[in-house]
Order: C-alpha cells, then structure tokens, then sequence
C-alpha cells in the first residue's frame, strides 16, 4: 500500500503524463464532421481539432495552423507554432486554432502511450546492489520463520502464557517490507521528476551506468550549437560554372538537392535563404540521389553531375568554409554556413565540469569555425571532420582504455554514434520521442538535461542506498530485542510501519 500511495503521489506530481485523453474525436468524411470513438479511428482517418481540444491522436495537420502546448511530452509549457505537415501528439492541447489532422498512430500506439510503458518498466527496474537486496531479504524472510519458531519453543518452555506474542511479534517487527520498497520507490519519484523535465528514460539499465560515466562526448551540430545556419560567406568559381547555366539556376539546383536531406544545415539553402523564391523549378528533374551521412548529397539534375558536401566529400582542397558545390566534377561555388552556440552550453558544461567529467566534441564539421565556435566551452578535446564511423571507432577506443561514455547527439544523423556508446542521450522535439535509438530522450531540447540527468542519477543510487542501508540496520537491531519479548505486538507493528514511512519519506525527496 505504502508503495502505491508513493507511486500514486509522483505520478499526479507529474500531470504531464497521467493526464486522460478525450474519449471521443471529431472525424471527417467526404466533408462531413461526426462525432465517433477514439477507438473506431483507424491510421489514415481525418479527425478536425477545435481550439481547447485535448489531442486524443498522433498525426499531421494537413490543413489549418494553431499552437500547442506539448508539455505532456516536452515539460515545457510554452505553445508551439502548428502548420501544414507539422506533427501533433496525443495528449497536447490545441491552444487557438482549427486544423485537420490526418491520424498516424492511436491508442496504445501514441507516443503518450509509450512513454507510459516506459514508466512502468522503469519503476520496476533494479539495480544490482538491490537485486542483492532482494536475494537477502528472501533469505532472511526464512530466516526470520526460522527464528520466530525458535522463538516460540523457547518460551513455551520458560514463559508459555508469552510465547505466542512474542514470536509474533517478532515476525511482525521484522518483516523486510522496507527492503521491499527502497528501489521502486526510488525510480518511481525520479522517473516523474525527470519527465517533469522534458527528460523521458527509455532504458533503466542504462540509467543506472550513469552513475559511472567519466566522459561525457558532444555533438556541435544541434546539440552544443543551435543547429539552425545561415549562409555568411559565398565563393564562386566562375571559371567552372557550365555553359548556359546562370549562378542563380545552381541555387535553385542546390535547393532542390538538399530537400532530400535530413541534416540541419539544408535548411541553409531555402529558397527564402537562398533568394531564389521567383525561380521556377517544376521542369527541373533529380534523379540518382544519394545521401552520404556526416559527409554530403550528391544527385542529378537535369544533365549536370551535382555534389553538395565536404571537402572529402567533393574531392576539392578544403578552406575555410564548410560546403562545397561540385558540378561535372568542377568546383563551382562554396559556401561558409555557420551555427550558433547554445545559450545553455556555457552553464551546462560548467556544471559538468565541476561534476569532474571530461568532456568531449566530436563533429563533422570540419572548417576552422567549428573549433572557434565553441572555444570558449571547457572541452578536453575537440576533434572535426570527423565521420559517423570515425566517431564511433574513436568511443569503442576510450571504452578499451577504461573510461565509461555519455554521448549527446540529436539522435538522427547520430544514431550509430549513439549506440556504440555505453549511454546515449539525444536531443529532440516531441514528435521525434519514440523513434530515437537513444536510451535517454530530452524532449524540450534543453542542454542543461545532461547536468539535471547526471545529477538525478547520482541522487537516486544515493537515496536507495540509504533506504537500503537504514532497512537492513532496522531489522537486524530489532530482531534480538522482539526475541528476548521486549517489544509487544502493537509495538512491532509501529515499528515495522515507521520502518517503511521513513523509505517512502526518503524516496519522496526525489520529487524535489
């Protein structure tokens, strides 16, 4: 009971995720709106979303714009700006607009709806120390049989009128439920804590490693930096430009080539960034595209051979700048794209600092402003250039040398890195949640997750030591005194409830 009243309280302190769905959604066909039950839609329905509604599916707006507050998923309460093909998740609330959503998941499968599983399988989660915890308290459970039957033929013999409340208050006294206790608990007020924080666990076990993680290993692109470049720098090769092709036609073919990629600094080459909003480009035609991650996109358009990328990448001598553009094999423009530094990195890696990691970036970006840009954050090694490859190669080396590794990356161009690490955590948005490899997902996209996780998993291993410790001293300090019939059964079970108070009273500071 003790347990699921301390479950039950970090959950409502969390409204985030025990909020309900609505049982009900507005459902669209052949233009006519009808009022049908959450569990008749199907993937593909079209549901109408009023201003006030709660979300009761994942989808994407296909028509309509709003904002929505996703503090289910993300912590943060902030609205955030909906429009056409943008994702919305069960359990947001549509704050102002109408708009039409086309449904992708439903029910058990909403990202809600595994974040909770996640919750439930994490609660349950035992470390090793309390695993031995377990093991012991079923040894002395017999034990404890064991001794209150010893109890009782003793004073049967010397006391019979006492012996039978004496050997019942000694099971009494001792039972180990406090044992039982102190690691569920634990999780249970931590995990809601966290996900207060926009910081949803994904795998217990790994949240456990934290505890021994001595290098922490960054990102740039979206993770120490905002992720979102603006082009400050254009070099053109006129010389290498092909006959009948204006500087102006490249962009437009630079643009078309980078919508197929994923990777943040794409975004770089809009339209809109690019100046190109009037060109016409519904006669262009792309084919054989090829995206090659960490390194560039290469493709052709029209009759011209294009690559976008790297120096490596497009087999040109690097300079200071970051993209290149080669057509037919001649380097015809390049470009200085730069990012700019988180305003939480500083804090962040102070913290961590002062926490005694090492910390690391790792980057594929390998122009000199990668370096400069975060100069001013106390990294023990900054490495760019790197490959997806070279990345993770470069953690399996530190893990021979012995060190235990948190990698940080935004959990989509990051994925291999990610897993070679002993615990990953990515940066993202709600909508990305589930689909990451990472064991830790920081879903409003705050820097200062890696510092509150560190310090949260240190707090949680502390905490259940410390029930532990105080549950195993309780037992074995009362179980001669209950033998020799010096704590009466009402007594005993004072004590046996005041044992178990104080782990839930001490698991409970983990909501602070």
């Amino acid at each position: 009971m003790l347990s699921f009243r301390a479950k039950s309280k970090a959950i409502l302190s969390n409204s985030n995720l025990s909020a309900s769905l609505p049982s009900t959604v507005n459902k669209v066909t052949d233009d006519t709106e009808t009022t049908v039950l959450v569990k008749d839609i199907v993937i593909g329905d079209l549901v109408n979303i009023k201003a006030g509604e709660k979300i009761a599916i994942d989808g994407v707006i296909v028509d309509g714009q709003t904002q929505v507050n996703e503090s289910v998923l993300t912590g943060e309460f902030a609205p955030i700006r909906k429009m056409k093909h943008d994702t919305v998740l069960a359990g947001s609330v549509n704050s102002d607009g109408f708009v039409t959503v086309k449904v992708t998941a439903v029910g058990q499968d909403t990202a809600l709806s595994e974040i909770n599983a996640m919750q439930e399988s994490f609660a349950d989660f035992k470390p090793k120390y309390s695993q031995v915890a377990d093991r012991v308290a079923h040894w002395f459970v017999l034990a404890q049989l064991v001794i209150s039957v010893i109890t009782y033929v003793f004073w049967s013999q010397t006391s019979p009128a006492d012996a039978l409340w004496i050997s019942l208050s000694v099971l009494v006294a001792t039972c180990p439920c406090a044992l039982s206790l102190a690691t569920p608990t634990a999780y249970t007020c931590v995990l809601s804590t966290l996900s207060k924080s926009g910081i949803l666990i994904k795998d217990a076990i790994a949240f456990d490693r934290l505890n021994h993680i001595d290098t922490v290993i960054f990102d740039k692109t979206g993770t120490l930096s905002e992720g979102k470049f603006s082009i400050t720098k254009v070099i053109w090769e006129n010389e290498n430009i092909p006959n009948g092709v204006t500087e102006t036609k490249i962009l437009s073919y630079i643009h078309l080539l980078e919508k197929y990629s994923e990777h943040p600094i794409s975004k770089a080459f809009s339209k809109e960034a690019l100046k190109i909003d009037m060109i016409d480009t519904s006669n262009d035609k792309v084919f054989n595209v090829d995206v090659v991650m960490g390194k560039g996109i290469s493709g052709k358009i029209n009759s011209l051979n294009i690559k976008i990328g790297s120096a490596e990448f497009c087999g040109v001598e690097a300079s200071d700048v970051n993209v290149y553009v080669v057509i037919n094999d001649k380097l015809v423009v390049r470009f200085l794209a730069e990012d700019k530094l988180r305003e939480d990195a500083q804090k962040t890696l102070n913290a961590l600092n002062e926490l005694g990691k090492n910390l690391i970036m790792l980057t594929g970006d390998s122009s000199i402003h990668a370096a400069k840009l975060v100069h001013s954050l106390p990294l023990k090694e900054v490495r760019t250039g790197c490959s997806p490859k070279f990345k993770a190669n470069y953690i399996q080396e530190l893990q021979k040398q012995g060190q235990s590794t948190l990698m940080v990356g935004d959990g989509i161009n990051d994925a291999p890195v990610l897993a070679s690490s002993d615990v990953s955590l990515a940066m993202g948005d709600g909508a990305d949640i589930t689909k990451q490899v990472a064991d830790v997902i920081v879903a409003n996209n705050s820097l200062n997750a890696v510092a509150t996780l560190l310090e949260n998993a240190a707090k949680t291993r502390r905490i259940i030591k410390q029930n532990l410790y105080w549950a195993l001293v309780y037992n074995l300090s009362i179980l001669p005194v209950a033998m020799m019939g010096f704590v009466p059964p009402y007594i005993a079970v004072i004590g046996m409830s005041a044992s178990s108070i104080i782990v839930v009273s001490n698991s409970l500071r983990l909501l602070k």
